[in-house]
């Protein structure tokens, strides 16, 4: 039997981002959580802190695309609006190891980010 325990998490960890509730996305985080994504590498549960405040004030909505997902990993593919960016198509992986995400990486589109900042994108 294929269960989905890994892809509940990451949908409950998305809400939460959306909700922007700092203290729900660190519940769904493990201490030593590793968060990847276009510059960014994170290790442990304090560094993803920071970079989650600074990033959840932001987000002004998420639109789920498709989210799959079995006991230990989750794909999801989604929409996410900013304030800077409206609808930047956005992929994460999620590892979830004892119910808590332990490896989260994250892809998205760094072109409209990097010319709201004066350059070229990567």
């Amino acid at each position: 039997m294929t269960t989905t325990a890994a892809r509940d998490v990451a949908l409950a960890w998305l809400d939460a981002r959306l909700a922007h509730d700092l203290d729900a996305v660190l519940g769904h985080a493990a201490d030593n959580i590793v968060y990847d994504a276009p510059g960014t590498h994170l290790t442990g549960k304090d560094a993803f802190r920071e970079a989650e405040a600074m990033f959840l004030p932001m987000i002004t909505g998420v639109k789920v695309i498709s989210a799959f997902g079995n006991d230990t990993s989750a794909l999801l593919m989604y929409s996410i609006d900013t304030a800077p960016v409206p609808a930047n198509t956005t992929g994460a992986h999620l590892t979830v190891t004892d119910g808590k995400i332990s490896t989260l990486r994250i892809v998205y589109d760094q072109t409209p980010f990097a010319a709201l900042q004066g350059g070229e994108g990567q």
